[in-house]
This record gives structure tokens, sequence and C-alpha cells, in this order.
């Protein structure tokens, strides 16, 4: 990795066995950055630049806390380079969670904000919007928020409180990240669920590390095949069945009238982007643990046929199913999720999701009927165009019968508090 020495600003390179303690910077860029190239030999055009004087500031700030050396993402890494691009992006958690210390400018906050007022400078910083600096706030050890001006505003220990307010992050994933790793794999999407990205792909790619994964980029792929592939290699190494419980903005039925299509889920199980993971309480409670309850959960895995799994399956009507993925646990406070399913080749025992903006509580009077069966889930082909467009108007009128019908829930739905974390392997009691 490069870095940058804090009082001569020029820039070192260094091999993971010898590097040096460091600094790192985390900021939303601006006009007027300053590349790798541009201060290689810092013309005065660059020096003029406010990206040079972010770079400066930063230098100057870390040098008076006692570190020569700092990592700043615009102009550390040599962008030209696909390679060397792609290693710092797959890298970079664990950069920052190496750090001595990480500083976040906020560029938009004066030092003379009253941060805990509703609305504050503090509270609305674009910083908080972003999708790479997710990672930039949980990785690294120590913390610091930096004002407009370079003043300290506070840690992330200090400030958790308010820092989960505005995030949803628990109080106890800030005050240590290492807890980061028992939340289910649906409460940390549900943190980068409103945050944007300037590059559509980036909002895949920056979350390699929050969930231990590595893989190449594609700039050009487009945002939901990127997020669709880190779906993918997210269910690799994990057995967290709440990475499925994801729903889209809901559907009237005059929509559906009108666009049938909008029905079908054409990413599968999968989910097309992490919007689709607000903070819904069935995100909150999940755990592969709990679903199926009678046997023993066969694991599931991506094939050319769709994604091999065992689930619960309760049937409807016809071709209509709800299979039951995950739950937090079979305590009275928190009630299964599913999914809905429309059969398409009962011969090859292919199914695929139906109203993604739907998740079905799976209660005791679903489970008690259901039968625990290993099924292909597939996203929605061409080939099945005709068949939906046949059959749309009785598809959903089955749906809509279906949950007019639907017995209140047994279980409340309560949502975990944000200063706990909401482990899918041990469920914390209210």
């Amino acid at each position: 990795m490069r870095l940058l020495n804090t009082l001569t600003l020029e820039l070192a390179e260094f091999f993971e066995t010898d590097t040096p303690n460091y600094a790192i910077l985390s900021h939303t860029w601006e006009s007027e950055e300053v590349t790798f190239k541009e201060l290689r030999k810092p013309s005065s055009n660059c020096q003029q630049k406010k990206g040079y004087q972010k770079i400066q500031s930063a230098c100057a700030y870390a040098h008076s806390q006692g570190h020569q050396y700092i990592w700043i993402d615009t102009c550390c890494i040599d962008k030209r380079s696909s390679s060397e691009l792609s290693e710092a992006i797959n890298s970079m958690y664990r950069w920052y969670q190496d750090a001595i210390i990480c500083y976040a400018y906020l560029a938009d906050v004066p030092s003379h904000d009253k941060i805990n007022d509703s609305a504050s400078h503090f509270r609305k910083s674009r910083w908080f919007t972003r999708g790479w600096t997710l990672q930039e706030l949980i990785a690294p050890q120590s913390f610091y928020f930096l004002s407009q001006d370079w003043k300290f505003i506070g840690t992330r220990k200090y400030l958790g409180d308010l820092i989960s307010e505005i995030t949803t992050i628990p109080v106890t994933c800030l005050r240590d990240p290492k807890m980061c790793a028992d939340a289910s794999i649906a409460t940390r999407m549900s943190w980068t669920s409103t945050r944007k990205c300037t590059r559509g792909e980036d909002s895949a790619y920056c979350l390699l590390g929050l969930f231990n994964v590595n893989m190449p980029l594609l700039y050009g792929e487009g945002n939901t095949k990127a997020f669709v592939r880190l779906q993918e290699e997210i269910i690799r190494s994990s057995d967290d069945r709440s990475i499925f419980l994801w729903s889209s903005p809901s559907l009237s039925s005059h929509t559906i009238e009108q666009s049938p299509l909008l029905m079908q889920s054409f990413t599968g199980i999968f989910a097309p982007s992490p919007n689709y993971f607000g903070p819904d309480h069935r995100t909150q409670f999940s755990s592969p643990d709990a679903i199926p309850r009678h046997e023993t959960i066969q694991p599931y895995h991506n094939t050319n046929q769709g994604l091999f799994i065992q689930v619960e399956l309760f049937h409807i009507v016809d071709d209509l199913f709800v299979a039951g993925i995950a739950g937090s646990s079979s305590q009275a406070y928190a009630c299964p999720a599913a999914i809905l399913l429309l059969r398409t080749d009962p011969t090859r025992n292919q199914y695929t999701r139906i109203r993604p903006d739907l998740l079905i509580d799976f209660d005791d009077s679903l489970q008690i009927r259901a039968k625990v069966q290993s099924i292909y889930i597939t996203a929605f082909r061409n080939y099945m165009d005709e068949f939906v467009e046949a059959s749309y108007g009785d598809i959903n009128h089955d749906v809509e019968l279906f949950l007019s019908r639907r017995p209140p829930s047994t279980r409340p739905h309560t949502q975990l508090p944000r200063n706990t974390v909401q482990s899918y392997k041990h469920p914390i009691h209210q």
C-alpha cells in the first residue's frame, strides 16, 4: 500500500510485512480532488485545488497527533490501473481496520455546531449518506470526527448513541466493531439501505469488507448484477438465511394490473440492491436455525437451475406456494418469515419468487401444514412471460385472497432496540 508522509507530503510504498503505523482519512469526495498522478508532481494549479488543501490539512492534523504517515483514498491509489483499484477495494476494509486512528472529516459541519440538536449539521452531514463511509465508520478500532475547520468533535465511542440514532447501527457495534460479525446479514444490509454511491456497482463493492468476502470488480456490469454477485459470494461461506429476507416497495393491485411483471423477481431469491433491506422488523429477526424446525437443515447452494434450498413449503392453490425461509427462533416474541413462490416447472422442481413486495409471517397456522422440501428458486425468465401474462390476474387474486384470510399473528413484532446486536445465532430476549 502507498502512504503519504505527513511532513513532506511525499508518497511511499510499503509491502504488508513492513507497513509502518499510519492514520487514515475518511471523507466525502468533492470537486477538485487531487489524484495520485497529480500529487506525484504537484503543479501550481494542483496546489490551488480544494482537494490539495484537504490533503495538507489532513497531514498537518495527523502530524500534530504524532503520526508520520496517513492513507488518503484520493491520492494513494492509482485509479488508472484497474488491477490496483481492484486490489485496493478488496483490501480497503482491512486497511481501515489496521490503521492506528481514522479521522472522519465532515466538510459540512462547522466547529460551533450543536451536534445533539435535531436539526444539527452533524445529523444532516453528507458523510452519513454515502456507501463507502459505512465500512470506514465500522472497521477502525479508533475513530475521531473532525469539523470542516479540522477541529475535534468527538470519538465514535463517545458519540455512540447519537451515531446509532443517525445510522441505526447498534451502539455495541460502534463501541466494539468486532460485534458487527454477530449481527445478521439482513441487519447489516439494512445499515446501508439508504446510502448512495456515485457509481452503481459501488453499492455492492463498498460492502465487501463488511461481509468479509472478496470478488473481482467489473465496472460496467451494472448495480444489480454486482449486488447479486455479492450475495452469491456471501452465501458461499455463510448459512445465515436472513440474506433472503428482503422486500421491494409495496405494490397496489392497480399497479400490478398496469404492470404485471412487477409481480416477478428478476433476480430470483436475491435482492436487486441494498435498498430492499429496509429497517423492517422482519429483517431484525433472522436466523438460519429456525426453519425447518423438525428436520436437519441441508446446506443450500447456487446451481444453473437456481438456488437449491430446503424450505418449509405451504401450498396455497394451484402453483402458488408460501416458503418458510428464516426467522429468529421458536421463542414467543419472534415470528419466522416466508416468501411467496410460483411453481414454474413441476418437472424440474423449479420455482420463482413473486410479489417481492411481501414478506409473510410464517406462523404456526402455516408451519403445522407445511412440508419440508428441497427446491430450486430461480430468477424470472423470458420464457415465463406468456404464463404470467395469461394468469397474472388469477395469481394476484389468489394472493390477495390468501392474505385477507390470514389470522392475526400470535407473535408480537417487536423491533430490537438499536443498542443491541440482532444476533441470528443468539437471540436477545426482551
